[in-house]
């Protein structure tokens, strides 16, 4: 096994390297990690920049009372009365993506959501 990273941000940036280079297998044998029996992926959450979490542990990601898109800043807090609806459609919504070992949530608008 290679040297381990000497913190989250650049294991991070080397399975980001991995997936992007097509180099998913490679890394986890590098990782010692068998193909076919990969671990759970950790959870993180842009809101909360410091936290990460097992899959177990999830409900420690607590949503914002008002979250905002990460694409465009809209955000769910004011909304009129006279056009609620047609903004509601808009607000931001949890989306979870994931790559590799690593389950990212965030919040995006409808035109922000990520396609396919």
């Amino acid at each position: 096994m290679d040297i381990p990273e000497s913190n989250l941000s650049d294991l991070v940036l080397r399975i980001d390297a991995a997936i992007t280079e097509g180099r998913q297998v490679e890394l986890l044998r590098e990782l010692d990690i068998p193909v076919g029996q990969e671990p759970e992926p950790v959870h993180l959450a842009l809101w909360l920049p410091d936290m990460v979490v097992c899959g177990k542990c999830t409900d420690l990601l607590v949503t914002p009372g008002h979250p905002s898109c990460a694409g465009c800043g809209v955000s769910n807090e004011a909304k009129s009365e006279v056009n609620s609806e047609a903004e509601g459609s808009n607000s931001p919504r949890l989306v979870i993506v994931v790559a590799g070992p690593v389950a990212v949530r965030v919040f995006a608008c409808a035109e922000c959501m990520p396609r396919g």
